[in-house]
């Protein structure tokens, strides 16, 4: 879900800037490709855009063209670390859903697929999945440089040919599955009819791109879909590119607030027309020298609660996957705010660690799973700050007022406290 801010890596002295991201991974019958005017055939990576033609079994099996990275003919990994080694890139594929769902679906349940795992390597880093318009398929760059750099720094959705993030897996994540009362709702009524799949390569240490054959890479995801549940569910997140770690820390504490304010723009129509919305799963996200993470939630300026923690957090693994939230945790009102936590051990670095996506490099940030949503909440679900600030919660009062004058073609009704 996160982009790679080129121009900040440049500006100070190769820091890498991200956002969190997710994948897509589809097994179809009957795939038409779409290719930009200048690709050949030859190359799966130009493989702009996919046609789901229909679904196998209720999965919607979104996987990346099979395609060599790292190796003798890598146009793929173009990012330097801060030790000025080519280690990382992206990758972005469209899928197109309207030939197969005529009629609304929920996603249940969401299973990634890593191809490029071996015993000695994993080269994704993370995948994400993005809602998008059909003018996606004309807005892909033709040259690798443009095409590299517009996917990582996620200009599909500066341009609006995709809207929002709606999943993201970070490595060694596991299969999530939604609870049943909720899904996430796809089909011609929703107002997206394709799919980005964004991935993230990160090399193994050492390795030296073009030196040897590369690693075969068609990861995805598998999306399992059922019929319409109760309720449709949506997602936002938030993080600091502005995080910076001191080195030689036994402990070192980062946090990163989502203002009252903040929080009601992400999920603005939601709230607005519902009053409140309802938490039941996050994902707490840092890199290997994160130690322990915890989400809390404020009301009145006040904690009222964590959603969750993992303490000790293990880095990439298991501890990466979506985590249920407490069915007794307080829904998010008009003038909450979050606070999210990061405990950090740095002491085998004798250098700052900066944020971003290379070995070494860092995050902390969180994702949230919440209910209900409105198929017409179309705004941006993720909210990134360059420079590292802390912004007051507004009051209640103001925030109400903030929903009224940005959201007032949705419904607002107060929710009783």
């Amino acid at each position: 879900m996160y982009k790679y801010n080129i121009e900040k890596r440049h500006n100070n002295n190769n820091k890498k800037k991200n956002m969190f991201i997710i994948t897509c991974y589809v097994i179809i019958i009957n795939v038409h490709n779409v290719l930009s005017a200048s690709a050949s055939s030859s190359s799966p990576l130009l493989n702009n855009v996919i046609r789901i033609e229909n679904l196998e079994n209720n999965i919607i099996s979104i996987r990346a063209p099979e395609a060599k990275i790292g190796g003798a003919d890598d146009v793929i990994i173009n990012l330097e670390s801060n030790k000025g080694i080519k280690d990382a890139g992206f990758r972005c594929h469209a899928y197109d859903l309207r030939p197969a769902l005529k009629q609304d679906v929920h996603v249940v349940q969401i299973k990634p697929f890593v191809s490029a795992l071996t015993n000695e390597a994993d080269v994704i880093h993370h995948m994400d999945i993005f809602t998008c318009q059909p003018s996606i398929e004309t807005s892909f760059p033709n040259g690798w440089k443009e095409r590299n750099d517009w996917c990582a720094m996620e200009q599909f959705i500066n341009d609006q040919s995709c809207i929002q993030m709606i999943w993201a897996y970070d490595r060694g994540a596991l299969t999530y599955k939604f609870p049943p009362e909720a899904g996430i709702r796809l089909g011609p009524t929703v107002g997206f009819t394709h799919l980005m799949l964004q991935i993230h390569y990160l090399l193994p240490k050492g390795y030296i791109v073009g030196k040897g054959d590369g690693f075969l890479d068609s990861s995805g995801f598998d999306l399992y879909t059922d019929v319409p549940r109760n309720v449709d569910s949506h997602l936002f997140g938030f993080l600091d590119q502005g995080l910076l770690l001191p080195p030689q820390k036994n402990k070192f504490k980062f946090s990163v607030h989502l203002s009252s304010v903040d929080l009601a723009m992400l999920v603005g129509p939601d709230m607005a027309h519902f009053g409140e919305v309802q938490p039941f799963a996050v994902h707490l996200h840092a890199h290997d020298h994160g130690k322990a993470l915890w989400l809390e939630h404020f009301r009145f300026g006040r904690k009222i609660g964590e959603y969750a923690s993992i303490d000790p957090f293990h880095g990439y693994g298991r501890d990466q996957t979506f985590i249920h939230v407490p069915k007794n945790a307080p829904p998010l009102r008009p003038g909450d705010s979050l606070t999210f936590h990061c405990i950090f051990d740095t002491r085998d670095t004798d250098s700052p660690i900066n944020y971003g996506v290379s070995h070494g490099d860092e995050m902390c940030a969180p994702l949230i799973l919440y209910f209900p949503h409105l198929k017409e909440h179309t705004v941006n679900n993720v909210k990134v700050w360059d420079e590292h600030i802390y912004k007051k919660d507004a009051s209640e009062e103001k925030v109400r007022k903030v929903l009224k004058e940005k959201f007032s073609n949705f419904e607002f009704r107060n929710h009783h406290s």
